[in-house]
């Protein structure tokens, strides 16, 4: 046995990585020495295959067996590894987006009456060929049903449209008067959200939310986007509502508006149900009386 085999080989420089150690978890470190020789490395196990272990020497089919049972595990902790560190990221990004969006609500405060004035004046932008007219939306933006939208398909003032229907959106969502949103709120109602999972990302701002994974199927009519089992996450918030009505119709304003600007379905699917008894309802029947 090579003193690299045991110490950490080579392939191009990989810290910590041991042919030796890693082919010890299925008992097949006396094949370390192969490995040297063919200068393979860590970022090779994913090209491993029968032939090629059997063009190495590996002769024996319930070796080969077990050295590829150490690939599949190998790349399974890999990829828990990469997700687990994406998920630290998202975290931060998500934090850091509620952090700007609650500093920039204690500055301007919400009421029913600025959520209705808001709500009047963005309905009318609840339409894609208006935001083009309007220069919020450019031109040359992917259909809508295709591909998410970006900064580059928005101008400025589509970008600040965006912002500000999101941070109306996490008011009547989350808002506390400790975060300067003051709404009556009179009853509980639950917001169910469909988004394709590759573009759920649209609602990292979400504070609070229950995900679940759900399958979809849609016919397009223009044959533009059809679905058939598409995977999707169903989002769920619950949220108190106000004896107008007003944050539900606000809700759906929003829903449109973050579709045209980003997410980008031909039909995001949203609606908003009564919660009849819940454990974030604190104020119970009985204690009515």
């Amino acid at each position: 046995m090579t003193a690299g085999g045991k110490e950490g080989g080579m392939g191009g420089g990989e810290h910590n990585f041991s042919w030796f150690s890693w082919l010890s978890d299925v008992g097949m470190e006396h094949y370390a020495d192969i490995f040297e020789k063919n200068m393979l490395g860590e970022q090779d196990v994913v090209h491993m295959n029968h032939d090629l272990l059997k063009s190495m020497g590996i002769d024996v089919a319930k070796e080969r067996i077990k050295v590829l049972d150490r690939q599949t595990k190998h790349l399974q902790e890999k990829t828990k590894r990469r997700n687990s560190m994406l998920k630290k990221v998202v975290k931060k990004i998500q934090e850091h987006q509620q952090v700007s969006i609650v500093r920039r609500l204690q500055r301007s405060g919400v009421d029913e009456c600025k959520l209705l004035e808001w709500a009047k004046a963005n309905w009318l932008l609840c339409d894609r060929s208006r935001l083009v007219e309007e220069g919020h939306l450019r031109p040359t933006a992917p259909r809508q049903g295709t591909s998410i939208l970006t900064d580059d398909d928005r101008t400025e003032s589509g970008q600040e449209v965006l912002r500000v229907t999101k941070d109306i959106l996490w008011a009547v969502l989350y808002g506390t008067e400790k975060t300067n949103v003051h709404l009556n709120r009179v009853a509980r109602e639950l917001l169910c959200l469909t988004v394709p999972s590759y573009k759920a990302y649209a609602f990292n701002f979400f504070q609070a939310v229950t995900e679940l994974g759900a399958s979809g199927t849609w016919r397009d009519p223009d044959n533009i986007s059809n679905d058939e089992n598409a995977s999707n996450i169903l989002l769920q918030v619950e949220f108190g509502e106000t004896e107008s009505n007003l944050i539900g119709d606000v809700i759906m304003v929003c829903t449109h508006l973050i579709n045209l600007l980003e997410v980008n379905e031909q039909v995001l699917y949203a609606r908003c149900i009564s919660v009849e008894q819940s454990t974030l309802f604190t104020h119970l029947y009985f204690q009515r009386s």
